[in-house]
């Protein structure tokens, strides 16, 4: 699908990034000449297809990423949108498309709890990747133009970037609330909702790319369905005697535990560093840190 009408392409990887995405195209009124190019490695995308189905925005899809920047490359002086900048490889490839005037302008989004972290570099691989240029933080790399996140004060004091700071004026929430009545659990997890109504209590665990057993196993003896709902980057197996209910990676964890509150009286939800803590709030839904498992691969 190569439109050479396209004048901005948003590069996404995961569910979440996809709900920024639409935000910002919306505020920037930008939508009749954008394409989302999605990279879908471990199958995430048809879980999302419902939110997709209205928003007239054509897709492109991808299983590698580097098969979406070879896309890119079709076009001439686009303004090419990313939800990370960091590392020395992702340096090379955004020197490569400016250089060689596929992209004109390079903006970053908001990806969740990462965009404010200042520590995911260290030491002599720090240095270097800034001396050359490179982004050790989102929004560092000295070619990208801007930044949009969600909280422009808590970002500026975290992290000193030289590009602009921008802020997205809508909010996930708000997202979540104007297109929760199109989001639906399969007929299954329904049915096994109803089976255990009398609980009026409900444990979710949202892994980090990796699911640790150890947390499932710590729920065994509560009085509560035990909810595994994967993470869209990752599909581990875990034996299945561990949980009530699994849900797709797909699905986006906002979604899910908005739509739980019609179920349930009291959500728990267990995790290892999730930004679905910052989008989403409510008196009946409480927030665990589990373990300190958080990880990012910016290589």
């Amino acid at each position: 699908m190569f439109n050479c009408r396209i004048n901005n392409i948003f590069i996404v990887t995961k569910p979440l990034q996809y709900m920024v995405a639409t935000l910002l195209i919306k505020q920037l009124d930008i939508k009749e000449n954008t394409q989302f190019v999605i990279i879908d490695s471990v199958g995430w995308v048809p879980s999302l297809k419902w939110l997709m189905a209205d928003k007239n925005i054509p897709s492109i899809f991808f299983t590698e990423m580097g098969d979406g920047y070879s896309y890119i490359k079709k076009f001439k002086k686009i303004r090419l949108y990313i939800d990370a900048d960091v590392g020395f490889r992702k340096y090379l490839t955004l020197l490569a498309l400016k250089f060689f005037g596929h992209v004109e302008s390079i903006s970053v989004y908001e990806e969740g709890l990462g965009t404010y972290r200042d520590d995911l570099y260290s030491g002599l691989k720090k240095k270097f990747i800034n001396a050359i240029g490179g982004g050790t933080n989102f929004g560092g790399c000295s070619l990208v133009k801007d930044i949009y996140v969600f909280v422009p004060n808590e970002y500026s004091e975290r992290i000193k970037s030289k590009c602009e700071v921008k802020k997205i004026n809508s909010s996930i929430s708000l997202l979540v609330k104007e297109n929760i009545n199109t989001f639906s659990f399969d007929e299954l997890v329904l049915k096994k909702f109803e089976e255990n109504y009398t609980y009026k209590i409900c444990f979710v665990y949202l892994p980090s790319w990796d699911a640790d057993t150890r947390v499932l196993e710590c729920l065994q003896n509560k009085n509560g369905l035990i909810i595994y709902k994967h993470h869209p980057h990752r599909r581990n197996k875990i034996p299945p005697h561990l949980y009530d209910v699994e849900i797709d990676g797909g699905a986006p964890a906002e979604f899910v535990i908005t739509k739980l509150l019609n179920y349930f009286d009291k959500i728990y939800v267990y995790h290892h560093g999730t930004s679905v803590e910052r989008y989403i709030q409510n008196e009946r839904i409480e927030f665990i840190m589990t373990l300190p498992m958080i990880r990012f691969d910016f290589s």
